[in-house]
């Protein structure tokens, strides 16, 4: 499953490698230069916020909408297309989510910080319980001859669908207000730049 980020500056639509051709850029082929100056256009604090908020909510669907994918393979006790969605899990959790917890980390955990240490603490805890959980995950998803394999792959990915979904929340309810009112004007688009750029 690719993650599409939808640019409304000139409409330009980025998309991560695979998708169709002339869907759109594959920001992987871009270099940092050019990814900061396409996603830097008339980019304001607010816009970063909302574009972060809609990248959380499309990384959110597309989590659950894997799950609940691997959910009904697992339950009509298909194990080849337990496998299937299973694969298609953990190329999203490792294309996908897993990029994006290491960016945020680099750019708007890092900025935030120094001004609330307890905050980012507990927010990279949550990142790193989320790391553990896809190993496990991946681990699981080595054998799923068994219906009790199956049913054990699939508990620890519901588990990765409610520990992603409130997360994402977190960081849209704290982390970005916090750097919009304590940061000076411009941070947070930068930030956003920032963290794209070094996808």
């Amino acid at each position: 499953m690719r993650v599409v980020l939808f640019d409304r500056i000139g409409g330009a639509r980025l998309r991560r490698p695979g998708g169709p051709s002339g869907a759109g850029v594959g920001l992987r082929s871009l270099t940092r230069c050019e990814k900061g100056m396409s996603l830097m256009a008339d980019l304001t604090d607010r816009t970063a916020q909302q574009r972060m908020e809609a990248h959380h909510g499309q990384l959110v669907a597309a989590v659950d909408e894997s799950v609940a994918a691997l959910e009904r393979a697992c339950l009509v006790d298909d194990t080849l297309a337990a496998e299937a969605a299973a694969a298609r899990f953990q190329t999203l959790l490792e294309g996908d989510i897993l990029p994006h917890a290491s960016g945020e980390e680099r750019s708007f955990y890092a900025a935030a910080e120094p001004l609330n240490g307890a905050l980012v603490r507990s927010l990279t805890h949550e990142h790193e319980v989320l790391r553990g959980l896809i190993d496990t995950c991946h681990a699981c998803a080595a054998d799923l001859g068994r219906p009790a394999d199956r049913l054990a792959c699939l508990g620890v990915a519901h588990e990765i669908r409610a520990l992603f979904s409130v997360h994402a929340q977190k960081e849209d309810r704290f982390v970005t207000p916090l750097l919009l009112e304590r940061t000076p004007e411009g941070t947070v688009a930068r930030l956003f730049v920032e963290m794209h750029a070094n996808a």
